[in-house]
């Protein structure tokens, strides 16, 4: 707090000593208000009945689905229209990831050319994805010669620009491949496949490395004649690994088989991580698994490598109030991390209730999450955001009824969706809001999970929006579906996410946002205010507002020190952090 420091507005500098009587010597200066949102700058992708580049007389009829990649870039689904449009040719996937900044997005694929690998066309693109090297997967309908019958085909890029086919379907066969695939950064993927069953599961689990596994595939360390019979949709990280549940059994009766969660790297290399009756770790002695999750989550490639999994348990002690949770598979096992009936701290007689399966992993290897709290009041307060790291307490991120940063004076939050943490630990979910005179979807975000400060609004359904280059509008309502870094349909990489708007004039469209140190330090909705640098002064020694971020104003780890004045005063004059 030595350091002598500037307050820079509108080309005005007054040199100000750091201290709470500095700041009261500032606040007379007139800050710049930087975005219009105060926590995010917007910038369009791409707006529905605009031109599409490179298409002359051709629009974007809807554009959606926007997904990133690293280093910002984007890429999202348009259905085009206008000259030469037919049905046939009509779905495209577009990218600005070879563009300029300020540049328009470029064409990366349409339906009706030629599909790589096959003799045919693409009649559709499904579930695609771009992966943290920007290359671009999807699963595309095949359509060959005079065949009425349309086959999936996973495609993935080895290049930019430089698709090839990873697996098919057969024409009038029983093989069949879901439209959502498991890719990893390099575009190879990992699928169950197969006739499938009424539950979804296939009879077979493929990878375009070579693994492949079906219903003669003996269950490892089984009793003789044991089979795996059906395959839950595995994740497929960076170094190969398939992770999926399965089911198996010694004969081709289903309510025989048991399920467990396995991994695979080859035919020959397959282990179990848990199965039904083996001991749940962490949860002592006599309780076992009953049930396993399909879909587990996985991020590794680095120190913070990590593999979640929901699973119910039973045995000694369990009840329906404590018999699931989310584990973490550790020293080839799994262990638990969080389980319903774990107390809430600082909410006594409150328990974990119902714990989502999809939850989030955290840069260091931990998990943020979704539950129903047990204890607390329906519809009231009786749900959470969480985050559990390795070794620490659960601490309680966002609750039901809370006012965030950034609401309305009166409003809280009515519901809260399931939280979305990016590898620099931005954290971004939506929800609902009532009271105070709003109400509808918002959207939320966490400058940085490790902090102890409130979640603000970013976003919320009757606000005015303007993004670079664009007229200001009123949020009809938005649309931000819940992926991150650890799978390859993110909506939030690092400090930037991607949502999906509609206003109440009609238009929409997708748009990518940077998130940036606020500049409402004290969340009460206004910009840049006097209120503001005392409220971060009054953070600085120690007294902190419920709804202001922590002193550690740049998210360095280093508490109230010069750079973080520094970083502050730079935001209020329109800078950057």
């Amino acid at each position: 707090m030595k350091a002598l420091m500037s307050c820079v507005c509108g080309g005005r500098i007054a040199g100000v000593r750091a201290g709470l009587s500095a700041a009261l010597g500032c606040a007379g200066l007139a800050l710049c208000a930087g975005s219009a949102l105060g926590q995010a700058d917007f910038r369009p992708l791409a707006m529905a009945g605009q031109a599409a580049p490179g298409l002359p007389g051709v629009t974007f009829e809807s554009v959606g689905d926007p997904k990133l990649g690293q280093g910002g870039k984007a890429a999202f689904w348009a259905k085009l229209a206008g000259t030469g449009v037919t049905t046939s040719n009509q779905e495209s996937i577009w990218t600005d990831r070879e563009s300029v900044p300020g540049a328009p997005p470029l064409l990366a694929y349409r339906s009706g050319a030629a599909a790589p690998g096959t003799t045919g066309v693409w009649g559709g693109m499904a579930g695609y994805a771009m992966t943290g090297q920007n290359l671009l997967a999807f699963a595309g309908s095949i359509v060959e010669g005079t065949n009425p019958t349309n086959v999936v085909g996973y495609f993935g890029e080895t290049a930019y620009g430089v698709m090839a086919l990873r697996a098919r379907e057969v024409v009038n066969g029983p093989y069949m491949l879901p439209a959502l695939v498991a890719v990893n950064d390099s575009t190879n993927m990992a699928w169950s496949g197969g006739t499938n069953a009424p539950n979804q599961n296939g009879t077979t689990l493929e990878s375009s490395t070579g693994i492949l596994l079906n219903t003669s595939t003996a269950l490892p360390g089984g009793a003789a004649g044991v089979t795996f019979r059906r395959f839950s949709q595995p994740t497929f990280t960076e170094l190969g690994v398939a992770v999926f549940r399965a089911f198996y059994g010694a004969t081709t009766t289903g309510a025989d088989w048991q399920s467990g969660l396995f991994m695979a790297t080859a035919p020959s290399d397959v282990m179990a991580l848990a199965r039904q009756g083996d001991v749940a770790g962490g949860l002592g002695a006599g309780v076992t698994f009953a049930e396993f999750g399909g879909s587990p989550i996985a991020r590794t490639g680095n120190a913070t490598a990590a593999v979640y999994t929901w699973a119910r348990v039973q045995g000694a002690g369990i009840t329906s109030i404590n018999d699931a949770g989310i584990f973490r598979v550790s020293g080839g096992m799994l262990t638990a991390v969080v389980m319903n009936g774990d107390g809430v701290p600082g909410l006594p007689g409150v328990t974990l209730g119902t714990i989502s399966r999809r939850v989030s992993i955290t840069p260091t290897g931990g998990i943020a999450f979704h539950a129903i709290l047990a204890g607390a009041t329906p519809g009231v307060d009786n749900a959470a955001i969480f985050v559990k790291e390795d070794g620490e307490p659960l601490r309680m991120l966002a609750q039901r009824g809370q006012r965030l940063g950034r609401m309305p004076d009166g409003s809280v939050v009515d519901v809260l969706g399931e939280p979305r943490v990016s590898a620099s630990g931005h954290l971004v979910f939506s929800g609902q809001i009532k009271g105070g005179g709003a109400s509808g979807q918002a959207l939320f975000s966490k400058d940085a999970i490790s902090q102890d400060d409130l979640p603000r609004m970013l976003l919320r359904a009757g606000m005015p929006f303007q993004a670079a280059g664009q007229p200001v509008r009123t949020i009809r309502s938005i649309t931000f579906d819940h992926e991150s870094e650890e799978v390859s349909h993110a909506q939030i990489v690092g400090r930037t996410l991607a949502v999906s708007l509609t206003f109440e004039d009609r238009a929409s469209g997708v748009f990518i946002g940077t998130l940036t140190c606020t500049n409402d330090f004290d969340g009460d909705g206004d910009i840049g205010t006097d209120s503001d640098i005392e409220a971060f002064f009054a953070c600085l020694a120690g007294n902190c507002c419920a709804t202001c971020p922590t002193a550690d104003y740049n998210g360095d780890g280093t508490v109230g020190d010069d750079a973080d004045i520094e970083a502050f005063f730079r935001v209020m004059a329109g800078g950057a952090c």
